[in-house]
């Protein structure tokens, strides 16, 4: 669909949107190799491995500092959603709007390469199906918003999404558990064209992501 500044497509079928993210794999890389391979040359085996034991011991850290930051002190259901910004543009969480929910650590703005984590939980008790979050984007110059409801679909429960883009009329993705994604292609060069992707989970609590790319060209 078109939509204003370019054209908009939800991709609901998860082989649709394995293929697209294929491409947008291939184009990251592609964009990336090279950087990539000046940083493994400039760095001895040795000091990559002190990198890596770092930065795992640093993971590791950052867990116990993620469950501290729970308003209910970890007792009652928890969503953490992990953004992560592999797009060529400024990706920035403007706004966000929780029901039946507690913001408790929000994504700050990303640069490429950079992601960040966004927690909901509830103190003491569970989310229902009058829980959701929305998170609206701006990557770029575009708007982009993501949110997730929980259900009642499955065993016990699972997390449905609904998008928008460039403030179009929006789109509810199906309760199913398998990736789903959106591109946006845009009509002029001033403003980007991008896609992003996410998996719900089944389960209350949990962690999903969200990853937003350049999109590949046809």
């Amino acid at each position: 669909m078109s939509n204003g500044n370019g054209t908009i497509n939800y991709l609901n079928a998860a082989q649709d949107a394995a293929q697209q993210a294929v491409a947008d794999l291939q184009l990251f890389e592609a964009n990336n190799n090279e950087a990539l391979r000046s940083m493994a040359i400039g760095a001895d085996f040795a000091s990559a491995i002190g990198s890596i034991a770092g930065a795992a011991a640093g993971w590791a850290t950052a867990g116990v500092g993620l469950a501290g930051l729970l308003t209910g002190g970890g007792k009652g259901d928890s969503l953490e959603i992990e953004v992560s910004n592999f797009s060529s543009q400024p990706l920035v969480l403007y706004n966000y709007n929780p029901a039946r929910g507690n913001v408790s650590k929000i994504v700050q703005p990303l640069s490429t390469g950079e992601s960040d984590t966004f927690i909901l939980d509830y103190p003491d008790d569970t989310f229902d199906t009058s829980t959701q979050i929305e998170l609206d984007f701006l990557i770029g110059t575009i708007q982009a918003s993501v949110t997730y409801k929980y259900t009642d679909s499955g065993d016990p429960g699972r997390w449905q999404v609904v998008a928008s883009i460039d403030g179009d009329g929006g789109y509810k993705f199906d309760t199913k558990l398998q990736l789903f994604g959106a591109t946006f292609r845009a009509n002029s060069s001033s403003n980007p064209s991008f896609s992003w992707y996410t998996s719900p989970i089944e389960s209350s609590s949990g962690q999903m992501s969200l990853a937003f790319y350049d999109l590949a060209a046809a």
